[in-house]
């Protein structure tokens, strides 16, 4: 079955956004070794794009990645409009994955 991409939308899909990295860090014990879980609210205020300043000159996106209804990935894409302006640049950055 294929990888279906969905934007990510409200507070209780942005939980699950959040949270999903628990399911990553827990399947290795490797990874899990050296991994400090984040704080949940501090994540979702770093994406409350009414409150976080960041917002007042840059843009960002959530997506999931599901495959056979379950979250398999995450992804975010980012526009730091300032950055761009500082720097001359025309990029955009990823995270949350």
């Amino acid at each position: 079955m294929s990888v279906e991409i969905r934007r990510v939308q409200g507070r209780k899909e942005t939980r699950r956004f959040i949270k999903f990295a628990w399911k990553v860090y827990r399947k290795d014990p490797e990874l899990n070794r050296y991994w400090v879980p984040p704080v949940i609210a501090d994540y979702m205020k770093t994406l409350d794009k009414e409150r976080y300043p960041l917002y007042d000159h840059a843009d960002i996106v959530l997506f999931s990645a599901w495959k056979n209804g379950r979250m398999v990935g995450t992804i975010a894409a980012i526009e730091n409009r300032r950055h761009n302006q500082i720097h001359g640049d025309k990029v955009g950055f990823w995270g949350f994955f």
